[in-house]
Formats: C-alpha cells, structure tokens, sequence
C-alpha cells in the first residue's frame, strides 16, 4: 500500500506542476520570445557564413539566380578578353541581320574600302554570302537595333545615258584615264556621294550576233568596266533598248562582266523573275531597293519571259511593275524605280510615262528616275513624291548640249533633290561652272517641269 500510496502522490505533484505552467502567461511569452531570439541568432550566423566565412558556396544555396551573379563576375574578374568575346558575338549578330538580301532572297554584297564605312562597292548576283571584310562594312554603316535615331543621312547620285563611244574612249585614252572623259569637278561630285547609279546603254560583250533590221546597236569590250569601276559607278539599269543589241548571249556576258567588277545591276536577267528582282542594299542604317523597267524594246521578244532571258518589260502599263514595287515596299525603306521610257529628243514627257509614273508612285515608290529621250526633260512631284523624267545622256557621243547629275539627299525629313548642270564635247562631260549658263539652264527646266521651283543652288522644290 506504501507503494501504491507513494505512486499516487508522485503524480498528484507531477499533475500540480503541469497546471502551475499552463496557467502562468508569464513564463509563456518568456519561452516564445527565446524561441524567436534563437532563430534569429541562427540565420544571423548562417549568413555571416555565406558572406564572409564561404562567399563562395552561395551558388549551391541560391541556385540560378546567384549562378548569374557569379557568372558575371567571372566575365569582369577575366577582363578585356571577355569583354572582346562579347562584343565580337554581338558584332557577328549585327552583322547577320543587317545583311541586305534582294528580292530572290540573294545577298548583295556591298562593301568597299573605297566607301569607308558606307558599306557597299558593288552587286554580285551570283554570291551567296558575305565576306568577312564586306560584312564588318555593313555592320559599321547601319543600325543594329532598329534605332531611327542611328541614320544618318544618304546622298544618291543619278546620271542618264553612258554608252563609251569611240569618241569617249578616244578622250579615255589621250588622258590616260577618266579625267579625259568626266571632269575633275564632276569626279569629286561623284565621290562625295554614298552611291551612284547609271543607265547603262549596251552590253559588255564581245560575242553574239548584231540584231537585225536595228539602225544603231552597240557593244564593248568587256575590260571596259575598268571605266566605270573608275567613274565609281555603284549600280546601273540594263533594262533599255539597247541591252540586246547583241542578243541574249552579250547581255548575259554584261551580266557576268558587272558581277565580276562588284557593280549591281537591274532591269534584265537569264528570265523574268531575275530581270524585275530588286537589288536592296544598306547606305547609313537606311535600306533602299532599286528596281529597273523599259518602256521602249523594238521586238516584244526582248522583254524576260518565265524561260527566257530579257529585261524588265512595262508594257503591260507598269502593272507588274507596281507589283515589284509593293513588294519591294515590304523589305527597304525607300524604293527607287530606274525607267527607260519616252520619245527620243522629245523634252517633254509623254501621257504614257505619267501613267506609268504615277501607277508606281501609287504603289510606294519614293523616287523616280527615268531615261531614254537622250535629252533631258523636267520633274513633278506627284503626291509629294519625285519624278525625274529624263536625264538625258550623260557619257556618250560626241556633242551633249545640255546634262545634269541628279543629287538625291535622304534623311528623316525625306527626299531633297538638286540638279548639277553640265554639257559635253568630244566625248569629254564637264560640268557647268559659268554663272549665267547654270541659271539659264534652271530656268530652261524650270520651264520643262510641273509645279516645282528651282533654286540658285540647283534645289528643286514642289510649289
């Protein structure tokens, strides 16, 4: 019974102490503010570890995020070369997709130590690919993010008919360069501009058969295009009346020729889809297409087919040819249209180059440039748009009266155009430096044109 008896009160006292505790708040609050104390001291220690003791084993306890923290300290920790590394991917990228591809889906590779960093020389159909030199060319000019605010403004320069004649190239050839066929000051017009475009009346072609029935038919010699590697001319239009002059196998040779010099081309083609393919190139972060067309072949035979090689055909009243130029809309900024067009010596264009001009114009293009008249005729602007009708011939016979060099400046405000006057003798184009001829010659297009002013400097405005 003493055991029994001493059991019992063991646990009576053990059942007092229990209640004593739950009934006493105050040494409650004293254990959960020690709990909470001890765990705090706890993290405390263990982020002093991790900070200071170890900084180095927070990867393992933070995962990703810290992973990119260290990663980047090892990038800065490793100096230039890192940095190098990355801005060489970067570069690379920009590259890639600033490279400017034409229509067909072709890379035109534009790029020359002669441009600086304008980032072209010349068109290579054939090329698939850029060199490493051309495309660092390509990535200096332009703007790899998209950025408006990194173009910069862009000088075009157009001239009419060039066709090196035997009185061209007798000038050529007593200067012993081509300072005897274009004059220094014309040159210097020519360089200070980002690119320069041309029609190019004949083939490069040493083959082929004359086309019959045909009054006049020109060709020259392929190594020719020295002259206009020399005249630095950047692209020209081979869809005119004179491009298979020598058939199908000489136009093809001034295909190869051109691609082989670095000059791009347009208008003509081994079949349709070639002939209206636009060439797109990149000039100080702003894109731009140009697309040659002819209204003027003397056989319906000479237009590009599916299968057969031609030009670029616009008989059909420019409906294909707005369809190339909406196109074109969707890859570049600007799209050019070079015309062949018109009615020889006739200074006033015809109903049917307006039609045609103002079709395309309706379509997107933002500036158009025409030939074939061999003289020059006036402008219009056109919904606000640009029209050149005619340049005239600018190197070619004998005698040329009366020549102009389109200036065509492009920046964010859109496109400002100047005429820079001249005229030529025995093969030899000067331009105009007399006072009164240069007003006299404002005045006389002036006079050819359609609402627009002429200022002193040759700027043309809409009235």
């Amino acid at each position: 019974m003493k055991d029994k008896k001493d059991y019992e009160q063991l646990r009576g006292r053990s059942r007092h102490r229990d209640n004593s505790n739950n009934t006493s708040p105050h040494r409650r609050g004293r254990a959960v503010w020690m709990g909470v104390w001890s765990v705090l001291l706890i993290a405390v220690l263990i982020m002093l570890y991790f900070t200071v003791i170890n900084p180095g084993g927070g990867n393992k306890v933070f995962g990703n995020k810290d992973n990119g923290i260290a990663n980047e300290e090892a990038e800065n920790a490793s100096g230039a070369d890192a940095f190098t590394s990355n801005n060489e991917n970067e570069a690379a990228a920009a590259t890639e997709a600033l490279k400017p591809v034409n229509a067909g889906g072709k890379v035109n590779p534009f790029a020359s130590a002669d441009k600086g960093s304008q980032g072209y020389s010349g068109h290579g159909t054939g090329s698939d690919k850029l060199s490493e030199d051309e495309g660092n060319g390509l990535s200096e000019s332009g703007s790899d993010d998209g950025d408006n605010s990194d173009k910069q403004p862009v000088r075009l320069m157009f001239a009419g008919d060039v066709y090196p004649s035997n009185y061209v190239m007798d000038a050529y050839n007593a200067a012993g360069s081509i300072k005897g066929v274009v004059s220094e000051s014309y040159l210097e017009d020519i360089r200070a501009s980002d690119f320069f475009i041309v029609n190019e009346e004949f083939p490069f072609s040493s083959r082929g058969t004359q086309a019959p029935d045909k009054q006049f038919t020109f060709r020259v010699a392929p190594d020719k295009v020295s002259m206009f590697r020399e005249m630095g001319i950047n692209l020209v239009t081979l869809a005119n009346n004179h491009a298979l002059d020598y058939g199908t196998e000489a136009m093809l040779d001034s295909i190869d020729t051109l691609d082989n010099a670095d000059i791009a081309h347009v208008g003509a083609g081994k079949d349709l889809e070639a002939a209206r393919e636009p060439v797109i190139v990149e000039l100080n972060g702003r894109t731009f297409a140009f697309i040659g067309a002819t209204r003027v072949i003397p056989v319906a035979e000479w237009a590009a087919g599916t299968d057969r090689p031609g030009m670029f055909s616009a008989y059909d009243g420019g409906t294909q040819l707005a369809e190339t130029v909406k196109a074109a809309k969707q890859q570049a900024d600007y799209v050019i249209v070079y015309m062949h067009w018109g009615i020889e010596r006739d200074e006033m264009p015809n109903e049917v180059q307006r039609s045609i001009a103002h079709n395309i114009v309706d379509a997107g293009a933002d500036l158009v440039v025409g030939a074939h008249p061999h003289v020059l005729q006036g402008l219009e602007y056109y919904k606000g748009v640009p029209i050149a009708y005619s340049l005239g011939n600018f190197v070619f016979g004998s005698q040329i009266p009366s020549t102009a060099l389109l200036q065509a400046d492009v920046d964010d405000s859109g496109i400002r155009l100047r005429l820079i006057p001249g005229s030529s003798a025995g093969g030899y184009t000067k331009k105009t430096e007399d006072a009164a001829a240069i007003a006299a010659f404002y005045e006389k297009i002036k006079g050819l044109s359609k609402g627009v002013e002429i200022d002193a400097d040759g700027y043309v405005y809409a009235e």
